[in-house]
């Protein structure tokens, strides 16, 4: 998968991410990827109406999520990224503390890192935390 499918893309734009922040898209007249400012361009030198859906690859989404983030306790837990196990299928990605082997803040797993990133998105909505700044 090269970016999120734009069932994810609506849950992300459900989330308050901005589409501006999206580096692909979907254009409505043929559903393929293409790039997101290349899309928005070429529409509007046309002056064509068709829909473009944004769809973020997975290193924007890298880009999204801040590295560091601190709880309400005020201890810090820093982003990562795995591949679970070298045998399973399945991706994690978390906010894991530094130091200590304490739990995860938040974890959340999928066999699609993009999935799993989306899902982290979500989290970080429904708990009020805030994502990077557009680069």
């Amino acid at each position: 998968m090269l970016a999120t499918t734009i069932e994810m893309s609506a849950r992300l734009l459900h989330c308050g991410v901005p589409a501006n922040t999206a580096d692909m898209c979907y254009d409505s007249g043929a559903l393929s990827l293409m790039d997101y400012d290349s899309a928005l361009h070429e529409r509007d030198s046309r002056r064509e109406t068709y829909e473009i859906i944004p769809a973020w690859s997975l290193n924007r989404l890298l880009e999204l999520l801040p590295k560091e983030i601190d709880d309400e306790c005020g201890d810090s837990y820093f982003f990562s990224l795995a591949k679970e196990f070298p045998l399973s299928q399945e991706y994690s990605a978390a906010y894991i503390p530094c130091w200590d082997k304490g739990d995860a803040v938040v974890r959340k797993h999928d066999n699609c890192p993009i999935e799993a990133c989306v899902q982290l998105i979500e989290w970080f909505k429904e708990n009020n935390y805030k994502l990077n700044k557009q680069q």
